[in-house]
């Protein structure tokens, strides 16, 4: 299931004035217009963000227990660039509080769960007749991708998704 681009550019534009227009806003985009997962949103920090040459890096975190990895695999660890309404949408949050460096880019939500139930209640006021979980905004870029012609496997490498089969272990160049 997935919210096709326009109708994400629509709900980006009705979220400002939402109550929690600060945790929502940054974290439908970074999900929606970059592919992120719900955890890759929740765990990426102003450090990892580079406005300047417009890219994210997802790397681990090992900030609150360093025996856990922030990452399923090595393909997960990966720079990506942002789209400019990303850009924007970030570098007006940074514009409004510049002390944040090292802390979470999506605050006040203090676990996965709370984030996911302002989503889901956010998408519902928004618009009813969507059904869709809050972890499936990140299928949006993915599914556009492949609709506009891009092959599967490269849709796969570069949303940090560990090689499938043995030919692509084996004989496909790491990108």
């Amino acid at each position: 299931m997935y919210l096709p681009i326009s109708s994400l550019l629509d709900l980006l534009d009705w979220l400002p004035g939402h109550k929690f227009e600060t945790s929502l806003i940054p974290g439908v985009a970074l999900q929606g217009l970059c592919g992120l997962q719900l955890q890759e949103v929740l765990r990426l920090t102003w450090d990892r963000v580079d406005l300047r040459s417009e890219t994210i890096t997802i790397e681990e975190d090992r900030r609150h227990d360093p025996s856990v990895a922030g990452v399923k695999n090595e393909h997960r660890v990966r720079k990506l660039p942002l789209p400019e309404k990303v850009v924007r949408i970030l570098a007006n949050l940074w514009a409004a509080n510049p002390n944040r460096k090292g802390s979470d880019l999506v605050i006040d939500t203090p676990t996965w769960k709370a984030y996911s139930h302002r989503v889901e209640r956010m998408l519902k006021g928004w618009k009813p007749a969507y059904r869709i979980p809050p972890k499936d905004l990140r299928n949006t870029l993915p599914t556009e991708a492949e609709k506009g012609g891009w092959m599967s496997i490269w849709v796969r490498r570069y949303f940090g998704h560990a090689p499938a089969n043995m030919i692509e272990r084996s004989y496909l160049a790491e990108v």
